[in-house]
């Protein structure tokens, strides 16, 4: 008896194994067995002040803009907020967007669609730019999202022909064996 015959079962199961695991591995990517370890009290410190170096620096940058006559920075987890003292002039959207992007190139992962900014008098400046990012962000992560359960799908697609394949074999069998 053939090798390929005798074991059909068996290298149909291998097969939607490795296939269930590749898939698998693209549907959830990222996905850690440890949990990740909390700061030490020594790390959380350095870290808030590292934070709070920062923090001033980008403030000093900003100062340095025309029409900007102070600055605050705070910086928080995946998001960052600015006060703005304008000068005489007001500044242009632009100028509005290009501190959204210094600000955020100075934080690793922040993306600039999370920087809000305010003048002074408490004006949001930026709100138009920060909704577009969020309308953006919703969408992403809906294609995201369905395209894991396509993903889902087309697995169980593939298990129940691996199946039914694997049961229409081994009928062959049970069959050959009685004639």
């Amino acid at each position: 008896m053939d090798f390929r015959v005798r074991y059909q079962g068996t290298l149909n199961l291998l097969i939607a194994l490795l296939i269930g695991c590749w898939i698998g591995l693209k549907v959830l990517p990222g996905l850690s067995f440890f949990r990740p370890t909390m700061p030490t009290v020594e790390e959380s410190i350095r870290l808030q002040a590292l934070r709070g170096d920062l923090e001033k620096k980008l403030e000093e940058t900003l100062k340095l803009s025309p029409n900007i006559v102070d600055s605050r920075v705070h910086l928080g987890k995946g998001t960052a907020s600015v006060t703005l003292q304008l000068g005489q002039a007001d500044i242009g959207s632009e100028q509005i967007e290009s501190i959204a992007y210094l600000v955020a190139a100075g934080v690793d992962g922040l993306p600039a669609g999370r920087v809000a900014i305010f003048s002074s008098d408490g004006t949001q400046l930026n709100r138009q730019s920060l909704e577009g990012y969020d309308r953006k962000q919703w969408w992403t992560d809906l294609t995201i999202t369905v395209g894991k359960v396509l993903g889902i799908l087309a697995a169980l697609v593939t298990l129940r022909y691996i199946i039914q394949s694997v049961g229409a074999f081994n009928n062959s069998r049970e069959s050959a064996k009685v004639g």
